[in-house]
């Protein structure tokens, strides 16, 4: 498709919004805030049944929305992940991976369909690999940078949508999106979250040296990996706080009866799994399985848990038609139609590490290191779990019956023929989603300015 004809589409759905917002009914649209919880794994939080109360906030918002509980990123990256949140597409689509992460100009994202729909959009990250430079500012009316302003006395992000909340004029609605990085490592939070975990944060590793790990230079062990968990829960325990900081304020403002709120993520976190850290070279649950809640009682059910198979190119579609702005050019599924989800397959991509190999420099030809030079992917159909990998060395798992994927059944009877069938399927998926897109699909990160170097040297992606 030309640039020229790709414009235009572009126009047409933005179009489409508009005049399907003015035949719509009277009713004041809903706002909506999307909360991306950062680096967070669904099997560790509170409200999803972990035993440490880490999330005494998502716990009473649980009670009041509904709780996905087969809830699936479409890979384990952040680029990838918010592409596909705000895109609706999947990675094989889009074009935003470990090879690329550029969000492509060519792409329609919510904030762009909301903004031709009357709605004001804001957009406030904390992770600077979802940046301006990046493309993930299209169609946001403003996009902050928490690393670009000084906010030692707060937390960057409340405060920059408190600021926010002082401007909105009551007579539109509006679009705010908040990513959180508190859980990403290294896992450094305020002193008082830690204390509730951890009786010595110093006496172990904060994971900041994880790429000494990979390369042996850390012998890392059950004892290493505990106290890293307990640091990470500490994390989404102040986390947690300032979401329920953002849900008092929507209260106090009297916005939160017409606003749909969602709590997600971008992916989950390998603390020692599978020998894994962070959420480097796997496509496991640990580092797939998100959290999901939507706060919304005129068209969620409260307290309802959903076990349908859900992705976050699920999302997209989802609003687009709970504000009657037709289903966009997506390729999710709307949450709100009944028993669309029930049997469908959950894709999962891990694309060659271009990413990883620039961040470890020369150290990346390591015998160490030289095994994850891969392309993953993976697909869940029922409970059966296949993680293709291109060196040949596959995995399946049966989820129910080995929900932590301790037991590789690829050699086992039967296992082969399993292997070739979800192959097949996974092999159809992809061809259904991909599209080609202009530019170069390997041309890894954007040009960066140094703060935002600065900041992605603080998360361990660059050196």
């Amino acid at each position: 498709m030309s640039p020229a004809i790709r414009a235009l589409s572009r126009l047409a759905v933005i179009i489409t919004a508009l005049m399907l917002m003015a035949c719509s009914s009277d009713a004041p649209k809903p706002n909506i805030v999307l909360i991306v919880m950062d680096t967070t794994r669904q099997d560790h939080l509170s409200c999803y049944g972990y035993d440490r109360a880490n999330t005494p906030n998502l716990e009473e918002l649980a009670r009041e929305s509904t709780l996905f509980r087969s809830a699936y990123s479409v890979g384990s990256w952040t680029p990838p992940g918010h592409a596909s949140l705000f895109t609706g597409l999947y990675p094989a689509a889009h074009g935003c991976t470990q090879e690329n992460w550029t969000l492509s100009g060519d792409l329609v994202t919510l904030a762009e369909i909301l903004g031709g729909a009357g709605y004001r959009t804001v957009g406030i990250t904390e992770n600077a690999t979802v940046s301006a430079a990046s493309g993930f500012d299209q169609g946001f009316d403003e996009y902050h940078e928490t690393w670009r302003h000084d906010i030692p006395q707060d937390n960057p992000a409340v405060a920059l949508f408190n600021s926010s909340m002082a401007t909105i004029d009551p007579e539109f609605p509006f679009f705010l999106f908040v990513n959180f990085i508190e859980p990403h490592a290294p896992y450094k939070s305020s002193g008082e979250f830690i204390d509730t975990y951890v009786k010595d944060p110093g006496s172990g590793p904060d994971g900041n040296d994880t790429q000494d790990y990979y390369l042996g230079r850390l012998n890392w062990n059950e004892p290493e990996f505990a106290h890293m968990q307990a640091l990470y829960d500490a994390e989404i325990l102040y986390t947690d706080q300032q979401i329920g900081r953002i849900i008092d304020r929507l209260k106090q403002d009297n916005l939160w009866d017409n606003t749909v709120f969602i709590v997600t993520s971008d992916h989950g976190e390998n603390i020692g799994d599978h020998g894994h850290m962070e959420h480097y070279f796997t496509l496991y649950e640990s580092v797939v399985r998100i959290p999901l809640l939507i706060h919304y009682p005129q068209a969620f059910p409260p307290g309802a848990e959903d076990n349908d198979p859900t992705q976050l190119t699920d999302l997209v579609p989802t609003l687009l038609n709970l504000l009657e702005l037709g289903e966009g050019d997506t390729q999710g599924i709307d949450l709100l139609e009944t028993g669309a989800r029930k049997d469908r397959p959950v894709l999962l991509e891990f694309y060659w590490p271009a990413e990883a190999i620039e961040t470890y420099g020369e150290d990346w030809d390591s015998v160490e290191l030289n095994r994850w030079k891969r392309h993953l992917r993976a697909v869940i159909y029922g409970d059966d779990k296949l993680i293709w990998a291109s060196d040949g060395d596959h995995e399946l798992y049966d989820l129910q019956a080995d929900p932590a994927e301790e037991n590789n059944l690829t050699h086992l009877p039967g296992g082969a023929d399993k292997v070739e069938a979800l192959t097949s399927l996974l092999e159809n998926l992809i061809k259904r989603y991909h599209r080609d897109i202009p530019g170069d699909r390997i041309s890894g990160g954007p040009e960066l300015d140094e703060e935002t170097r600065e900041a992605l040297r603080s998360l361990g992606y660059v050196r």
